[in-house]
C-alpha cells in the first residue's frame, strides 16, 4: 500500500461527521476530510480540494500539478491499479444490499468505515459534548479532549460488549477446542499456528504462550508459529505462490494427530484455507479464530472448530481473539494439570 494517493473532494456526504466523496481516476470512495478543511471554515469548503487519501482519511491538501505528477509516479512504481482496485472493492461493499436475514444486515457506511477507520466511522464524535470555543481553536483537526475521550470510552463499551456477546454463544466451541489441545499434548503430538499481518501476531502469541512455562506451571507442551522463519515464508511463496506458503512447512514438519489453529479476522485467508486443506489430509486438527459472519472458516468441512466473533470491527474481533487464546491457555493447562492430580492419586 502506498503512503498516499491523490484525489479530489466531489461532495460531502456526512457534513456532521467531516466524510465525503473523494474522487481518484474515475473510482470514489468515502474519506473524512477533518485533517485539510481549515479552521472555522464550513466542511463543504473542501469541495474541489485535491488531497493525498490514506486509509480512509484525507491526509493533506495538494495542488492539481502536484496531483498529476504523484499520480504519474505512482503508475511507474505500480501502485496505482491496486490502490484503484481496492478503492474498487470498497465502493461495492457500500453499495451491496445484503439479502434479508443475513446476520450482518447492516453494511452501512458508518458499519465498513468504524470497522477499519474508528474515528471516520464514529457515532461518538457526534454525541460528545459541545466543544468550547477555545478548544475549537487549539484542539487539532477539530477535535477536543471532550470528543477523543469520548470515542475512546465508546470503544471500551464496545469492545467490552462484543466479548460478553462472544464468550457466551462461542462458550461450547471454546471448551472443545481447549479439550482437543489438551488432548494433543496428551500424546505428545505438536500444535502449529498461523495469520497474516495483524493476526499473525496472534499466531506468534499464541505460540509462545504454548512454549514457555510460566507461573511455575510446566506447560508440557510445545507451539510452533508457521510463519516465524522469514526464509521459510519466502522461500515457500517464492517458489510455490503465497497462497502455499504455510502448505510447505506443514508438508514438511507436521504430523498425525498435531493441531492447527489459524487466525483470520474474515475468516477467508485463501493460504490458510489451502493449510487447513492439507491439515486434514494430513490427519490433523484444525481450529479457526474468526470474525464477521465466519467467511470461509465457518463453512469450511475442513476446519473443525471455528470461533467466531461477530462483529465487523477488526480492532474488537482482534482484541476478542487475543482474550480467547489467553482463557485457552489457561484451560488446557487446567485440564493438563487435572491428569497429573489423577496420576498422583493412583
Amino acid at each position: 500500500m502506498c503512503l498516499g494517493i491523490p484525489g479530489q473532494v466531489v461532495e460531502i456526504t456526512d457534513a456532521e461527521r467531516q466524510l465525503a466523496m473523494v474522487e481518484v481516476s474515475g473510482v470514489r470512495r468515502e474519506v473524512n476530510v477533518a485533517c485539510v478543511v481549515e479552521p472555522g471554515a464550513p466542511v463543504d469548503s473542501c469541495i474541489g480540494y485535491w488531497v493525498l487519501v490514506h486509509v480512509g482519511f484525507a491526509m493533506s491538501r495538494i495542488d492539481e500539478e502536484e496531483a498529476a505528477k504523484t499520480l504519474a509516479i505512482l503508475k511507474e512504481l505500480g501502485e496505482v491499479d491496486e490502490e484503484l482496485d481496492a478503492m474498487k472493492e470498497s465502493e461495492q461493499s457500500l453499495r451491496q444490499t445484503p439479502p434479508e436475514g443475513e446476520r450482518h444486515a447492516d453494511k452501512s457506511t458508518d458499519s465498513i468505515l468504524s470497522g477499519f477507520y474508528p474515528f471516520a466511522g464514529d457515532k461518538a464524535a457526534v454525541s460528545a459534548p459541545a466543544e468550547t470555543s477555545a478548544e475549537k481553536d487549539t484542539a487539532p483537526f477539530g477535535l477536543s479532549d471532550e470528543t477523543l475521550a469520548a470515542s475512546m470510552q465508546q470503544k471500551v463499551q464496545e469492545s467490552v460488549q462484543v466479548k460478553l456477546a462472544y464468550f457466551k454463544s462461542q462458550e461450547s466451541k471454546l471448551l472443545m477446542a481447549a479439550k482437543c489441545i489438551a488432548d494433543v499434548y496428551r500424546r505428545d503430538s505438536k500444535m502449529f499456528s498461523m495469520g497474516n499481518g495483524g493476526s499473525s501476531c496472534d499466531a506468534s502469541h499464541l505460540a509462545v504462550n504454548f512454549f514457555i512455562r510460566s507461573h511455575g506451571r510446566p506447560s508440557g507442551a510445545s507451539g510452533n508459529q508457521s510463519r516465524a522463519d522469514s526464509t521459510m515464508i519466502t522461500a515457500a511463496s517464492n517458489d510455490l505462490g503465497f497462497n502455499n506458503a504455510f502448505v510447505r512447512q506443514l508438508i514438511a514438519q507436521a504430523r498425525s494427530g498435531d493441531v492447527l489453529v489459524g487466525f483470520s479476522t474474515s475468516g477467508c485467508s485463501e493460504n490458510l484455507m489451502q493449510a487447513f486443506s492439507k491439515a486434514k489430509e494430513l490427519k490433523m486438527h484444525t481450529i479457526g479464530f474468526a470474525g464477521m459472519d465466519g467467511g470461509e472458516m465457518a463453512k469450511s468441512p475442513d476446519v473443525d472448530i471455528c470461533l467466531v466473533v461477530d462483529s465487523m470491527s477488526i480492532h474488537r474481533i482482534q482484541e476478542s481473539h487475543l482474550t480467547t487464546y489467553h482463557i485457552l491457555w489457561d484451560l488446557v493447562h487446567s485440564l493438563l494439570a487435572d491428569d497429573r492430580k489423577k496420576q498422583v492419586g493412583k
